[in-house]
């Protein structure tokens, strides 16, 4: 099996030797259960999975290039639920050590198997499964862009390319000067407008508002104070926007948010709610939960609360009646 380098990681064949980094990562907790796997028990359990892995013919051990230690594996195995014959259609798997979490190396090694895939082993298809509160790996396979074709990895070869030939040189227009920002700046003036009683219906008269700061113009043009030119310039957008994700706490995306709202619901519910949707035990369904975020950690942060402990209509009562709170905080009655 050819061995494949990337800028950080060696990936070659599953040797013996590895047989302890394997067991180490395997029998870590949150590393099984993100692909409904239990812990490795004992080193026996990983020497059957490593001789297996060692007869594979496309199955990398992913290898730190610098030290050279073994800190988890990707592999292209035959797509059982395609029913295409292997030397066409390949599904991708892959694992990787928790230390080694949250450093992009897994979407390098996958970028580089499936490069690998359709340029040299010229497949056809290559597509992954994962489960619905897998979050890391469904945003892996969204980088990656999955399912793939053959035909969609070489469309997205040529884009690459044509975007390293066509643009050499980027010019960012930040005042209008090449294009024009009439439309939107005058449209949010006008809304802001409205909000203190003022219809402009003339978007001409508006742009002088265009370069400026929006505070300044509200408060040279329409005579307002500090703090009404400074609430029209809040206002000078949409009233309420919302961002709605099982990740947010301690992403960069909890930077961009005023106000954070956490949904919750008793353990034993939960457990129910996953055990009824996904048919398994509810010893596993606890135990995808315990590797979530802990709630302590989530409640503690939050703004608002909401508890979905009642049925969906009375959480999206709920939840109608936040959106209200916040908008009326905001000092917006209605959305335009």
């Amino acid at each position: 099996m050819e061995r494949l380098t990337t800028g950080r990681l060696l990936l070659r064949a599953f040797e013996s030797e590895d047989l302890q980094s394997l067991y180490a990562y395997c029998s870590e907790p949150d590393t099984g259960i993100h692909a409904d796997k239990k812990p490795h028990e004992s080193i026996e359990e990983s020497r059957q999975l490593l001789n297996q892995l060692m007869q594979e013919d496309l199955t990398w051990a992913i290898c730190d290039k610098v030290s050279g230690e073994n800190i988890g594996a990707v592999w292209l195995r035959e797509d059982h639920r395609r029913r295409r014959d292997k030397s066409r259609c390949r599904v991708l798997g892959y694992l990787l050590d928790k230390e080694h979490w949250g450093q992009g190396l897994m979407t390098e090694a996958v970028s580089c198997v499936v490069d690998y895939a359709f340029k040299d082993l010229q497949l056809e298809m290559i597509s992954t499964y994962r489960f619905s509160y897998n979050h890391r790996s469904g945003r892996l396979l969204d980088v990656s862009c999955f399912s793939q074709t053959r035909q969609e990895w070489q469309d997205r070869q040529r884009k690459q390319e044509d975007r390293k030939m066509r643009w050499k040189r980027l010019l960012f227009d930040l005042d209008g000067t090449i294009t024009d920002p009439k439309v939107g700046i005058t449209k949010s003036v006008q809304y802001a407008l409205e909000a203190f009683g003022i219809i402009e219906s003339d978007a001409d008269r508006l742009t002088p508002f265009i370069g400026p700061p929006l505070q300044e113009s509200f408060e040279q043009f329409y005579q307002m104070s500090k703090e009404q030119a400074k609430q029209a310039a809040l206002d000078g957008g949409a009233p309420l926007f919302v961002l709605d994700g099982a990740v947010i706490v301690g992403t960069a995306a909890q930077a961009e948010c005023d106000r954070l709202c956490v949904v919750t619901a008793p353990f034993e519910t939960s457990v129910a709610r996953i055990v009824a949707r996904d048919g398994i035990s509810p010893e596993m369904a606890a135990r995808r939960l315990n590797a979530q975020t802990p709630e302590q950690t989530l409640t503690t942060q939050a703004d608002y609360i909401l508890h979905n402990d009642a049925g969906l209509e009375a959480l999206q009562a709920a939840a109608a009646r936040l959106c209200e709170q916040l908008q009326a905080e905001g000092g917006v009655t209605a959305a335009p």
